[in-house]
């Protein structure tokens, strides 16, 4: 038995009953489209890994709200955009630590 299983009052309403409108289905697919929205076009920039991160972690910011799709997208757009340019950063520090490499082992070919 899960902690939240006990005490019906604090375990996460996901689903209405009247409805049967799930939240949680809902901010996933939200979130595969806002993924799919920002590697199409910056592919090239940065990896799927870090957006993915990015969701993840908007999602958890979001369901500490009462309002999680209302507040999912803003959430998202921020972190993927950090996201972004923490990739960037890491790129750039790849290049350069693979030039330096390149750099030592022609002036030093005895430390290959």
């Amino acid at each position: 038995m899960k902690i939240n299983d006990r005490n019906p009052k604090t375990k996460p309403k996901f689903e209405d009953e009247r409805t049967g409108f799930n939240a949680a289905i809902a901010v996933a697919a939200l979130k595969g489209r806002l993924l799919e929205e920002w590697i199409k076009p910056n592919s090239a920039v940065y990896s799927r890994d870090y957006l993915d991160r990015a969701g993840d972690e908007a999602a958890s910011l979001a369901w500490s709200t009462g309002f999680p799709l209302l507040i999912f997208p803003i959430l998202f757009e921020e972190k993927a955009r950090n996201a972004r340019i923490q990739a960037f950063r890491q790129n750039e520090i790849k290049a350069k630590s693979k030039a330096w490499t390149a750099a030592l082992h022609r002036t030093n070919p005895s430390r290959a």
